[in-house]
């Protein structure tokens, strides 16, 4: 249970797979030991947060990329 209860990724629920010899079955949500209490909406109506400026920097006028052959060679192992 500590690798459900502590896992952030799948939302905590377990799947289980029930394997015969002649068939399989999923079981999806088998168990859901975290589920929320309530679901919070929130909605806030245009206008609410004030953009006080807005830029946008490409990233390649902020990057230089070079392109050598004797960095691979330094790196060959042999």
């Amino acid at each position: 249970m500590a690798g459900i209860n502590n896992d952030l990724g799948s939302g905590g629920s377990v799947d289980m797979m029930v394997i015969n010899r002649d068939k399989y079955t999923p079981l999806r949500n088998y168990a859901t030991p975290n589920v929320r209490k309530s679901k919070r909406d929130y909605s806030f109506p245009v206008g609410t947060t004030t953009v006080l400026s807005s830029t946008f920097t490409p990233l390649s006028s902020l990057v230089t990329v070079e392109t050598t052959t004797e960095a691979a060679k330094q790196m060959e192992i042999g």
